[in-house]
């Protein structure tokens, strides 16, 4: 019984290791595979200054709202008047 709990035990624990190599290969392909794309965006001459890209590069835009013809917005209806 305790003979089969120990292999158990490290069947789990290799499992877990295979795991972890095969997530840190992966972490480190994407890596490389980023510092490629920066490179060849760098390379690139003209366009938009890098510090600009990476600034924009998190903000969404949001869609435009219509003017005038929706519901008005909450401050509208708590200002009173």
């Amino acid at each position: 019984m305790a003979s089969r709990e120990a292999e158990v035990a490290k069947n789990k624990d290799k499992k877990r290791k295979e795991r972890e190599k095969r997530v840190a290969q992966k972490k480190l392909a994407e890596a490389a595979r980023r510092r490629e794309q920066a490179k060849e965006a760098d390379a690139s001459p003209g366009g938009v200054p890098r510090a600009k890209k990476v600034l924009t590069a998190g903000v969404q835009q949001k869609a435009q709202m219509q003017q005038g013809g929706g519901k008005p917005t909450v401050v509208h209806r708590r200002t009173g008047g």
